[in-house]
């Protein structure tokens, strides 16, 4: 049990906090003078989600999960995006953009792929 926990509490308490933020009415981010920062903070939160779920369906009992980790870490990921998206244009004072679903997905992408390449060359060099 106490593997499993490690394996997908870490990604399921980020959709738990991306969750609560996009219920946040009229909240926003601190700005730094950017025009993309919003865009850059979606590309993070979710690349780290995209990641976060990647490791933990590595560590699944499941072989199915382990075998299909990143197939299933990039469509989770992308569907919590997506429903993210959504949530919003429920909350007043937030509105949901192609944009930020846009940086959601690069995000998720990018990062899994990182991991991913990450991973086989681990494999391929194995430490002594």
């Amino acid at each position: 049990m106490g593997n499993r926990l490690n394996a997908h509490l870490p990604w399921l308490t980020l959709m738990i906090l991306v969750t609560i933020e996009s219920s946040l009415t009229g909240f926003h981010l601190p700005k730094l003078g950017l025009r993309i920062e919003d865009k850059i903070v979606h590309f993070t939160i979710f690349g780290i989600l995209g990641w976060l779920l990647v490791r933990g369906m590595l560590m699944e009992t499941a072989n199915w999960l382990r075998r299909n980790a990143y197939f299933v870490a990039v469509v989770v990921a992308f569907l919590f995006a997506i429903s993210d998206e959504l949530h919003q244009t429920m909350v007043p004072g937030r509105d949901t953009s192609a944009g930020d679903l846009l940086a959601d997905a690069l995000g998720i992408t990018l990062f899994i792929t990182y991991f991913y390449f990450k991973q086989k060359r681990q494999n391929l060099n194995p430490v002594s």
